[in-house]
């Protein structure tokens, strides 16, 4: 009875020891998901301004970019952005689930997958497919050269594999803290949705050189904003996926000890309660 105790007693200490790794954790991302809403926040102004402008200018002036030009269609690639670590929940299985109806109709075509992000690269090197490229390790330092050098990547393969469509496939951060799965086409091309302007307020901009030259030029340093938008949202995401994980395996860890707590009472009792039985029933005997 002693020996289950003091089992019983050193599993407490430990789970009470993962609970203040979990409660650390916790503490952690939380800091980090706080900066990067910070980061988040203040990048959407330019992203907001050049969405405007594309969407009111590049409706109304014809022009032709590579951009904007389908290849073969039997032939996609799809960038994924996943974290590089784990405990964060459902964070990248639901994307990889999100993924599976792509991948399924996509079946028998050439398909380049671009991977950001250690899980990504593990989730689909280990099932046989085409990984063409990949990276890691920059979440903690993320900056928006690694949505230039993403872009750049995919502008040359787009137009060296002559590719028909490329894919985004990202963790949504969405406002009041939610997060959402999203596989969006990010090639060719589409531009921003135009808002609803009747009064032709595009006319009264004058361009210099030309409007095909400056849209040429903004196409382009649109696709790196809207990437740059997406690793700051996926990263930001990931942050707040595993503070509520952290958050629940350490409420979990706090019912376990009282559990534990509460079985180590009653062998507690359960072996006074036999200890007084032997004095009481020796009592007895002695009488006798």
């Amino acid at each position: 009875m002693a020996g289950k105790l003091l089992e019983i007693k050193r599993k407490i200490v430990n789970v009470q020891k993962i609970g203040q790794i979990t409660k650390a954790m916790e503490m952690v991302a939380r800091v980090k998901f706080k900066r990067l809403m910070q980061k988040a926040t203040q990048a959407r102004p330019y992203f907001d301004a050049l969405s405007h402008l594309l969407a009111n200018h590049a409706g109304g002036t014809e022009f032709s970019h590579p951009l904007l030009v389908a290849g073969d269609p039997h032939r996609v690639a799809i960038l994924i952005l996943t974290s590089d670590r784990g405990m964060c929940g459902s964070f990248n299985s639901m994307l990889f689930k999100k993924i599976a109806p792509l991948l399924e109709q996509h079946e028998g075509d050439t398909i380049f997958i671009y991977c950001v992000g250690r899980k990504g690269i593990k989730q689909y090197k280990t099932r046989g497919y085409n990984v063409h490229k990949s990276m890691m390790g920059i979440w903690a330092r993320l900056a928006f050269t690694h949505a230039e050098e993403i872009a750049d990547d995919l502008e040359t393969l787009w137009t060296q594999e002559r590719l028909g469509k490329v894919y985004l496939a990202w963790n949504q951060f969405q406002s009041g803290g939610k997060s959402a799965a999203t596989v969006v086409q990010l090639l060719p091309m589409s531009g921003p949705e135009a808002e609803a302007d009747s009064s032709g307020f595009h006319d009264w901009y004058i361009y210099e050189p030309d409007a095909k030259s400056i849209l040429g030029f903004l196409l382009p340093r649109y696709l790196r904003q809207v990437l740059y938008q997406s690793l700051i949202e996926s990263t930001t995401a990931e942050e707040k996926s595993r503070m509520e994980a952290m958050n629940r395996a350490t409420s979990e860890t706090k019912k376990m000890a009282e559990e534990l707590t509460l079985e180590a009472n009653r062998v507690r009792q359960t072996a006074i309660t036999l200890e007084l039985a032997d004095i009481v029933g020796g009592a007895e005997g002695l009488s006798e």
